[in-house]
């Protein structure tokens, strides 16, 4: 193994200890919020999550341009892209907030 490997290594290692922790931050902090004032902040993180360049990012930006092609400029293709981040933060508070509710709350939340 040479010094590069390691050093690779370490640095994945380093970032899926951080993505671990923020992701257990982010679960504790759901249950200490109203849900209203949760989809905010969720949103707010998916955006915050839409400023850090990284293959997914590119992706959906890539997709979004497959899908419209010319007929949006680029700066309505970032918006949006950064939009879907945002509903991706809301709809994780979401998936975590209505699996702890009753029916009866559950019920109130979801139409079908």
């Amino acid at each position: 193994m040479n010094v590069n490997d390691a050093a690779r290594r370490l640095l994945k290692r380093v970032k899926n200890d951080a993505v671990f922790l923020a992701v257990n931050f982010l679960i504790a902090l759901q249950r200490a919020l109203p849900r209203r004032f949760g989809l905010w902040i969720f949103e707010r993180i998916g955006f915050i999550a839409f400023c850090f360049p990284n293959r997914e990012r590119t992706r959906t930006i890539e997709h979004l341009r497959m899908i419209f092609g010319n007929t949006w400029q680029p700066d309505a293709v970032r918006k949006c892209a950064r939009s879907v981040y945002g509903n991706l933060g809301r709809n994780a508070f979401d998936a975590l907030f209505l699996s702890r509710c009753g029916k009866e709350q559950f019920m109130k939340y979801v139409r079908h």
